[in-house]
């Protein structure tokens, strides 16, 4: 029933191979995060190619946290390509699973690790990094 009161979900057919992937090894290891998106990757729509419009891997999200909160920007990444909370943002975060998949308008509530209740609204999506490495690290000296 609480389902019918989410948003949906779309997820291209590859993200969510990986994903998937992702959240099974995930749960080996006990993470937070693991059954949380397990249950965002069971309820998406799988589609075959991505949409300008929705939250994706490697995508930048423009959202809120909660009404009259500031808007933030955040790229969505695997835990592997995560450096700074300043810019990314784990899928298996609390609220990248909770964005995960939704398109520009959408809102959705989720609780952060402490158990605190928000409403995260999408308010934007940049086209998706999808050329080489998302970082090279350091120039070479």
């Amino acid at each position: 029933m609480i389902e019918a009161l989410l948003p949906s979900v779309s997820i291209p057919a590859p993200d969510h191979v990986r994903l998937n992937l992702l959240a099974a090894l995930a749960m080996e290891e006990g993470h937070p995060g693991a059954q949380p998106l397990l249950v965002e990757l069971h309820r998406a729509t799988i589609c075959g190619m991505s949409h300008p419009d929705v939250v994706e891997l490697n995508r930048t999200v423009a959202f809120r946290s909660d009404l009259g909160w500031p808007r933030e920007c955040r790229l969505l990444v695997c835990p592997e390509d995560y450096r700074d909370a300043a810019v990314h943002l784990s899928v298996l975060s609390p609220l990248g699973v909770a964005l995960l998949g939704l398109r520009i308008g959408a809102r959705i509530p989720y609780r952060t690790l402490d158990r605190q209740f928000h409403i995260a609204t999408v308010e934007g999506v940049d086209e998706p990094i999808r050329n080489g490495p998302i970082f090279d690290g350091p120039p070479a000296a």
